[in-house]
């Protein structure tokens, strides 16, 4: 139903996957929307998730977040999904996001590393300072409210992936490369 609001993390436990900052947004999300739900899926250092796992426990979450595990196929998660939320401290191009783009999901991730080479900000998802907690939120929030915007960012991210970073698309950017090279 609208009421309720599922949001998806696909990260390994790790401190610069920033999942902390992400229980503090969603509590901040949950106290607008109590139908929304949030799904980790991952694996990583025990002692991140045991953290991870107090964490939640402080802050009263333990009906509406689930550590999901690690899931060696996301397109159940995936097609269920409202949102992909993806903080974090360090990125290159995450595989997890690109896999949310592909299923059409809005994501909501921090402007780190390598992930203005998939996201373009208002079109492919929406970019975030690191470590903005409240601007996260108020990201995911916005979205939850403007669900044509949501949709047009999901349906954006999705035609990305499939043209603009398909396989095909890079064998033809490494041709060109060599060719360009050849030509010099």
């Amino acid at each position: 139903g609208d009421d309720h609001i599922l949001m998806l993390n696909v990260a390994r436990y790790a401190p610069e996957k920033a999942q902390d900052q992400l229980l503090h947004s969603f509590r901040r999300i949950l106290d607008r929307y109590p139908g929304a739900r949030l799904w980790i899926s991952g694996y990583g250092l025990p002692w991140v998730e045991q953290r991870l796992h107090e964490l939640r426990r402080e802050l009263g979450l333990e009906e509406t977040v689930s550590f999901v595990g690690y899931r060696e196929n996301l397109w159940p998660m995936l097609d269920i999904a409202d949102f992909m939320t993806h903080p974090s401290h360090v990125e290159g191009v995450p595989i997890a996001l690109l896999y949310g783009m592909a299923a059409g999901l809005p994501v909501v991730v921090s402007d780190v590393g390598g992930v203005r080479e998939i996201i373009r900000h208002e079109h492919t998802g929406v970019l975030v300072p690191e470590n903005d907690i409240a601007g996260f939120t108020g990201e995911v929030v916005r979205l939850i409210e403007d669900r044509k915007a949501a949709r047009r960012l999901g349906e954006a991210a999705q035609h990305f992936v499939r043209t603009d970073y398909s396989i095909a698309k890079a064998v033809e950017r490494v041709q060109d490369t060599y060719f360009d090279m050849i030509r010099r």
